[in-house]
């Protein structure tokens, strides 16, 4: 889900994130659902943010590289009858481009994961949820849990609360205690982007958004259209894949399940606010439990 867009301090920006994603076995059925529902598809991929906005610039020189290289024809033009070949130019250009996460970012991320032990983290998404913002807007997305739940049945989530509007509904971190726990000693570390970030002071609800509705019923549709969409890809192309692999597909009772195991965290950034959001920098979640002999 976006933030709505503040002044934000200078150390900060709208333009990185740190974030979790999910592998690229997974992500045919959110493509689909995104490129039609979402209007961010064309900004971010696939994700579920753990900080942002996130600090300012967290590549080497990035953005002064683009800005030095880009010619004015490398910007499209909405009214352009050429898009396509500017947006193809400027893809070109950033992907021409050597990208390096800041050193003390990596460092301080590590520190955090070598501090707390913390190694991968199992996620699995059975059903879809959604926020409710307001009476004409929503945002539907991929709910994650770390354990089987006891019920599958759909809760509502509001936007200033993780209970929504189901009194019966499970906490937020009590799904996910793990990545929650990982998002808290992120920002015990990274203090700098706590409490900072343009007054969006809601409570972190991990969250993979999937598009946007005009309000409760349209949300109930779109949900079940991702229902159909995830249930067709795993009974049908997911059992295509390859056997074996972490991110399995499995048949979830008579629904569905997609499981896969956070490895990695993400930093990401993109170029200028008209720009794809990229992995700029990833570190590595590993399994820090000793070995019994």
């Amino acid at each position: 889900m976006a933030v709505k867009a503040h002044r934000l301090p200078a150390h900060l920006s709208y333009k990185s994130a740190l974030a979790i994603l999910p592998p690229k076995q997974l992500r045919p059925p959110f493509d689909s659902l995104r490129h039609r529902h979402d209007r961010h598809f064309k900004r971010w991929p696939p994700h579920i943010n753990l900080i942002y906005p996130f600090l300012d610039q967290p590549s080497l020189g990035f953005d002064e590289q683009i800005r030095h290289s880009r010619r004015p024809s490398d910007d499209p033009d909405p009214n352009s009858n050429n898009k396509t070949a500017a947006n193809n130019s400027l893809k070109a250009l950033e992907e021409s481009i050597t990208q390096d996460m800041a050193p003390s970012i990596s460092s301080r991320i590590r520190k955090v994961l070598d501090a707390n032990h913390f190694g991968p983290i199992d996620l699995y998404a059975r059903r879809p949820n959604h926020f409710l913002h307001s009476k004409h807007s929503a945002t539907v997305w991929l709910h994650p849990e770390e354990k089987p739940p006891d019920s599958h049945a759909p809760a509502s989530v509001t936007s200033d609360s993780p209970n929504g509007n189901d009194p019966t509904a499970k906490p937020t971190c009590e799904a996910c205690p793990r990545l929650c726990q990982l998002r808290s000693l992120l920002l015990d570390e990274f203090s700098e982007c706590a409490g900072d970030s343009g007054g969006d002071e809601r409570p972190f609800v991990p969250h993979l958004s999937l598009g946007q509705a005009d309000g409760e019923d349209a949300a109930r549709k779109l949900e079940a259209e991702v229902e159909r969409e995830i249930w067709e890809f795993v009974h049908g192309e997911g059992k295509n894949g390859e056997a074996g692999e972490e991110e399995a597909l499995e048949a979830g009772g008579s629904g569905w399940e997609l499981h896969w195991k956070v490895d990695q965290i993400c930093v990401l950034e993109r170029v200028g606010f008209r720009g794809r959001f990229r992995v700029v920098g990833v570190v590595d979640l590993v399994d820090q439990r000793p070995v019994v002999i």
